[in-house]
């Protein structure tokens, strides 16, 4: 079973084609049985939340993250996309005329 994960972990890794996977290991379509198997039910995302969790026991935080926070969270990634938004569309405004009158603002969206 180890090998069968080495050889998984191996093609992740590389980003080389199942069928490159060297003979050091069990035969490729083996592997990648294993690998589909296990992605169809699941198991590598709860492999990836259970070994979250254990991280965040071990660094005295709660297991799951709070509510609030992973909303507070979204929010500041919200505010740093509107704010990069704003800059861009600030940016092209000046690059195109502005919007100060109805012309500058067709000119600018029909490209006349």
């Amino acid at each position: 079973m180890r090998q069968i994960l080495n050889g998984i972990f191996y093609v992740l890794r590389s980003g080389g084609a199942w069928r490159l996977l060297p003979h050091d290991y069990p035969a490729w379509s083996t592997v990648y049985d294993y690998f589909r198997k296990w992605r169809n039910d699941g198991v590598w995302e709860q492999m990836v939340t259970t070994l979250r969790e254990r991280l965040r026991v071990q660094a005295r935080r709660k297991a799951t993250p709070v509510l609030a926070a992973y909303q507070a969270r979204q929010q500041q990634e919200r505010l740093k996309a509107g704010a990069a938004w704003e800059d861009h569309l600030l940016v092209f405004c000046n690059r195109h005329g502005g919007f100060s009158s109805r012309r500058a603002r067709v000119r600018t969206f029909t490209g006349s």
